[in-house]
Order: structure tokens, then C-alpha cells, then sequence
């Protein structure tokens, strides 16, 4: 998850490594793509897009084609005015769909249109759920819906009501300019938020336009080689009221800010229990403040040894990952103490050993030396429901987090292995989790159901075999939507969640709100309204 990612590149569609048009038959080539994971992005007018995450490409793709089922889309249709000014036209406008899953928030599946000149768009080939849907104005800040349902009743009408700017200049050591350093400006209350992002000249000048006058939830500055602004972004997490410091007036506002220089962290990787330096780790800052993205991080040389820099004041952990190895001592629950505990450095000191580290003061340096040790392997069969093997399954490994939401996005920061793929007999090889840490082997292949393990732990060195994943092929409900006379009705939104025993009222409501719908469509012949849902779990 990388917010402030999302946030710079709202109005941007995402970079393609490769494209192609399918032909007369469906088909289409991809020439560009060496063996890796991949996103893949499929669009057709009026039809709804769609996004494929995290496909395992190897060679013999040349034999097993991908497959994209498309379905037929919604249109959203919409109007953006200004305050006291009217329609808005030439604005572009982008929607995307509210992810299931708050640690899923990637806006892959991001669709355009552009306002005329009475300031109308309409939004093709979107399917039923819950959007965000946002206005970008070139040199303004972008202002979004967060609730919009599809299909709609009624036309969207977005009113950009920005009545103040913000402008200054971001300095360093002896006030010298800091350019190109990326600057937030964001109002995330209510149901539109209004999000500015805008990076310094040369002389780190910035100005951030069409914000709306009053308190800023978030006002946040970084570039290269500094600690960020402001140093405690902890309070962003901690309930501390982020940065309300900062209040916009109608009209111009200014915020000058000096960086303080970043610090300095760096080490060595080594075997546990042994002076072998291990290449290849990765090594990261890990905060809370890493939920908006852009973690800090280095690669070890041949001979174990790291540098980070521009890390910021507080306290961190440095997460160490290199697949087929664990980082003893650092998992998901002790990341979250950290997260209790607040994050913030203040009078306390670095100790000068083990993950934790404590920036107090600008251009510090810290030295570390971090061990990894040799993980865990597991081996087994992915099976279809009639108990034949699988070929091509994609396999991945999926920490248990018992429903937290925040300790899965937590989990979303610590590393994972990369997804393995079925050979030709169904059975696969995966590293396995950390020491105590619960997970479970997750296949996924097209025309099926995922299918999941059972529950599992490992020990350090552990080899287990024989672990079986079962896809599954799910059911088809039909149905009747009428009112209470018993007329039909066509256009209901039929959701269906999964209840769990401890299900309670808001929970329930969430799930249903972010559940995939289904429409009910017209039959002239009988004037029923009926639905049909295919590939539903059984229970």
C-alpha cells in the first residue's frame, strides 16, 4: 500500500510496460514482458475493466495463454461546477473502484472522461460497487467523492469549492533551497476530500492551489537527503489531530519550511550465530508512518553491508528480508507495539543494538549489525473439486491475522515470498513463515474458486509436504427482487457477503457496502426481475 503514491499520481493512468489490441478472434501478444510478476489492465468500451494483480509470467506462457473474461458495464454520468462560477469544463475526471480490502488501495483500475462545455462527463464500462471518483484540475488540487455507488440513481455532481492556496518555500542547512522535494497538502474530512500534491523549483518555491480554507489533516514535506516535515508523523496514526496546526484562510496562505538533514543508518546482515555476511537483503525503515508509502530502504553488498539515508527523527525498525530467511525477533505483533507505543523518538536514545532504532537528533548516525536466519519450506498438490491436479496454479503464502485489520496491514509491510506456479503434476515448493507465525498456502487458478490450506506454523528449518489446496467451483444463485405488492424490479443491487459468527450490525454493513453486486435485469416475456450470481463460495 503506498497512499501518497496514489495521491501524486491520481490523475496519471498507470504506466503500461507493454500493450496490445485483441483481434477479430480475442487474441492478443504481448512482446515485451521478460518472466515476472505482473498487473494486467483490460479495456473495452462498455465493458468493465478489468484488472488481473500479481501474475506469475514465465516462459511457457507461449503454451498456456492467459484468459480475460470481460462482462458488461455501468455508465456514470456527472457534472462539475464551480462555486459562484458555474459549469467547469476541459477538467479531467477520474473513478476507481473502493478496494475491498484497505490494504488492496492500488487505484489500478482507474477510468477517464473529460467535461464538456457545460461541464457534464459520463464514465464508461464501470461495474457495480462502490467508486471514488474525482476531479483533477491541471495546477489545482484534485477534490473526490468517496461514496459514490454503481450503478447510480442520479447524476454525480462534484463542485469544486476551493477558496484559498498555499505557497512558500522548503529550505535545508543554511537556508539553503530545497528543490524538487515533494509537498502534501490534503483535507481528507467528510465525504470529498480535497487532496493538493505539488513539488518545489528550484529555489523550492512551491504553491498548492484549490484548497478549501480551514484546517489541514495532512501537510507533509520530503526530498531526498532530509528527514521529513513535520519530524512526529505518528500522531497521523495515533489520534494526536495530524497536523490542524495548519489552517488555511480564503485567499493566500503561506508555510515555509526548513528540513532538517536526514540520518544516516547503516550495517551489516549476517547468518545468525555466525560472522557470514549475507548479499542480497533487503533492509528498510519500517514506521507507521510507512502506511503512506515510500519506504527507505538498501540492498546489501556482497560483503553484508547497508547504507540508508534520509531517515527521518523517531523510532523504527529495520525489516530485513531475502527470501528463504526470517529476521528473528520481528514480526507483525512487534511492529504493532512499536506502532502503540506511538513511533515518536523524543527524549528517548538509541540503544545501539537489535531492529529498534531512535533518530533524536538531524544528521545522526547509526550503526546496526542484523542477522537473518535460515526459514522454513513447505511442498504439497493443488487439486481442482474433482481431486485431479492442477497445472499452472499460482501458489502464494498468506499470513493469518484472525480478522485485525490493522494487524493485516501491518502484515502488508513485512515481507512475503514471491507467488510460486504449479508444475505440470499440480504440486508446488513455497518458503514458508516466520517462527510463530500462523499462515496458510492460497491457489488460485482461472475458472476456479480459491482454495486455501489449513491453518499452519513453522519452525525454524521446518521441510513440510504433503500440504493439499483444494480450488473450489462455486455455486450459481438466481433470484426474484419485487416490492411488497409483488411487482418487479429491475436495477436492484443484489450483495452477498460471507457472515461469520461474531458478525455484528456495523461489520455487517461494511461488508455488504464494499460486496461486489449484482443487477437485476428485465425479461420482457415474464416482467420479471431476476438476478444471477455465479461462482459463489459454498458455506
Amino acid at each position: 500500500m503506498d497512499i501518497l503514491r496514489l495521491l501524486r499520481e491520481l490523475p496519471q493512468r498507470p504506466a503500461a510496460v507493454d500493450s496490445a489490441v485483441t483481434g477479430a478472434e480475442g487474441k492478443f501478444e504481448l512482446k515485451k514482458l521478460p518472466p515476472g510478476r505482473y498487473d494486467f489492465i483490460v479495456e473495452k468500451t462498455a465493458f468493465q475493466m478489468k484488472v488481473e494483480n500479481g501474475l506469475v509470467i514465465t516462459p511457457e506462457v507461449q503454451t498456456h495463454p492467459l484468459k480475460f473474461v470481460m462482462t458488461r458495464g455501468f455508465t456514470l454520468d456527472g457534472m462539475v461546477t464551480r462555486v459562484n462560477a458555474g459549469p467547469a469544463p476541459g477538467l479531467q475526471v477520474v473513478a476507481f473502484r473502493e478496494p475491498n480490502n484497505p490494504a488492496d488501495f492500488q487505484a489500478l483500475d482507474k477510468t477517464f472522461a473529460v467535461t464538456d462545455e457545460k461541464g457534464a462527463f459520463r464514465l464508461d464500462g464501470l461495474g457495480g460497487g462502490r467508486y471514488v471518483v474525482a476531479v483533477s484540475p491541471e495546477g489545482e488540487a484534485s477534490v473526490a467523492d468517496t461514496d459514490v455507488t454503481v450503478p447510480a440513481k442520479k447524476p454525480l455532481e462534484i463542485v469544486l469549492n476551493g477558496d484559498s492556496w498555499l505557497e512558500g518555500t522548503v529550505t535545508g542547512d543554511g537556508d539553503k533551497p530545497v528543490g524538487d522535494a515533494q509537498v502534501y497538502a490534503c483535507n481528507f474530512e467528510g465525504r470529498v476530500p480535497t487532496v493538493g500534491t505539488t513539488r518545489t523549483d528550484a529555489a523550492g518555491h512551491y504553491v498548492v492551489r484549490g484548497l478549501k480554507s480551514g484546517p489541514l489533516q495532512l501537510f507533509l514535506v520530503r526530498a531526498e537527503g532530509y528527514g521529513d516535515f513535520p519530524e512526529d508523523l505518528a500522531k497521523l496514526f495515533m489520534g494526536g489531530g495530524g497536523n490542524s496546526e495548519t489552517k488555511l484562510v480564503p485567499g493566500r496562505n503561506e508555510k515555509n519550511v526548513t528540513l532538517g538533514k536526514g540520518a544516516i543508518v547503516r550495517g551489516k546482515v549476517l547468518e545468525k550465530g555466525t560472522d557470514t555476511p549475507i548479499a542480497g537483503a533487503r533492509v528498510e525503515i519500517g514506521t507507521m508512518a510507512a502506511f503512506l508509502g515510500g519506504r527507505r530502504g538498501a540492498t546489501t553488498a556482497t560483503d553484508g553491508t547497508f547504507e540508508i539515508t534520509s531517515v527521518p527523527k523517531g523510532t523504527a525498525v529495520l525489516l530485513v528480508s531475502k527470501e528463504g530467511w526470517f529476521q528473528p525477533g520481528v514480526n507483525a505483533q512487534s511492529v504493532m507495539m512499536l506502532a502503540m507505543s506511538g513511533g515518536n523518538g523524543g527524549a528517548a536514545k538509541d540503544s545501539g543494538k537489535g531492529a529498534t532504532i531512535v533518530v533524536s537528533e538531524a544528521g545522526e548516525v547509526l550503526e546496526r549489525s542484523l542477522e537473518l536466519a535460515h526459514g522454513s519450506s513447505l511442498s504439497g498438490t493443488v487439486t481442482g473439486p474433482d481431486g485431479a491436479t492442477v497445472s499452472r496454479a499460482q501458489v502464494s503464502l498468506v499470513s493469518e491475522t484472525d480478522g485485525n485489520d490493522m494487524m493485516a496491514a501491518i502484515g502488508g509491510m513485512l515481507p512475503s515470498p514471491e507467488p510460486r506456479l504449479t508444475d505440470a503434476d499440480g504440486h508446488f515448493e513455497i518458503p514458508g513463515p516466520p517462527p510463530a507465525q500462523k499462515a496458510r498456502v492460497v491457489a488460485r487458478a482461472q475458472g476456479y474458486l480459491d482454495g486455501k490450506s489449513d491453518v499452519l506454523t513453522c519452525n525454524a528449518g521446518d521441510t513440510k509436504a504433503d500440504i493439499a489446496v483444494k480450488l473450489r467451483q462455486g455455486a450459481t444463485l438466481t433470484g426474484r427482487v419485487h416490492d411488497p405488492e409483488g411487482h418487479a424490479l429491475e436495477g436492484a443491487l443484489v450483495r452477498w457477503v460471507a457472515l461469520k459468527d461474531d458478525a455484528n450490525k456495523w461489520a455487517l454493513r461494511w461488508q455488504l457496502r464494499s460486496a461486489t453486486p449484482t443487477v437485476t435485469d428485465a425479461k420482457a416475456s415474464s416482467g420479471s426481475r431476476t438476478w444471477r450470481r455465479a461462482s459463489s463460495p459454498s458455506r
